[in-house]
């Protein structure tokens, strides 16, 4: 898409937007899966193992989750290797274009008075089973979608997970066969309605109007959805000419 081929610059230095997408990627998923642990249930048995994982989720209880910091962990991350994610494209694989390190992906959030469980895919599945997950925002925040893709497909097997390829949509989706799950991106960089919306409006370079009051447009799209996160940064800030706000 040409909008994520967009370079942000000021002067002859351009900015580094890598180490935000990294923090909130795993700060979102992590308040993504505590909120759908808290989920209810509505299955009739479980194996011990998953009684265990619900122990494990349960024992977090009221910690706060917002307090704590940034650990370096070689033994449970990363989540998910670049290689061994057959969705992933090109411009999001880090490794593949030349980046030499590697450890910006064993970071993890330690809260201070508890400990998050390890991600797990089938759980948040099992939570998620019959609903629709969808991620709002602009090309940082489809980043996170990837990210979520790619932590949960691994436990697929194949001919059960289908990526859409429309790439100048507004929605992307990833379904999961046998827990009739979505997980959707939809194209929103300011979340409300903007003259850059439209897909072949996404470069970036001509002048773009905010519709600061008007949402109805792209709320229509995400009527029945169960969750939706929300993120916009980059364009509010970096856009070039500056956004009219209407």
């Amino acid at each position: 898409m040409a909008h994520n081929k967009m370079k942000h610059v000021s002067g002859n230095k351009r900015f580094n937007y890598f180490p935000i997408l990294v923090v909130s990627t795993i700060f979102s998923i992590s308040i993504l899966g505590l909120y759908l642990y808290n989920e209810p249930i509505n299955f009739f048995s479980f194996s011990e193992q998953a009684a265990e994982e619900e122990s494990d989720l349960e024992s977090i209880g009221d910690c706060d989750i917002f307090t704590g910091e940034w650990v370096l962990d070689n033994v449970t991350h990363p989540l998910y290797k670049e290689q061994e994610c057959e969705f992933l494209t090109d411009w999001v694989t880090c490794l593949k274009n030349g980046r030499q390190d590697s450890l910006y992906q064993k970071w993890r959030w330690q809260p201070r008075d508890c400990s998050l469980p390890k991600f797990n895919a089938k759980l948040l599945l099992r939570k998620l089973r019959g609903k629709r997950l969808m991620f709002i925002g602009d090309s940082m925040h489809l980043n996170q979608w990837y990210s979520m893709v790619c932590m949960v497909q691994s436990v697929i097997p194949p001919g059960k997970k289908t990526m859409s390829d429309e790439n100048l949509s507004y929605i992307r989706y990833f379904k999961i066969e046998d827990y009739d799950v979505s997980i959707e991106f939809y194209w929103a960089p300011f979340l409300v309605e903007s003259s850059a919306d439209p897909p072949n409006m996404r470069e970036g370079k001509s002048e773009i109007g905010v519709k600061l009051e008007s949402i109805s447009n792209h709320g229509e799209n995400w009527k029945g959805v169960d969750y939706l996160i929300f993120n916009s940064f980059v364009w509010w800030t970096r856009a070039s000419p500056a956004p009219k706000f209407r």
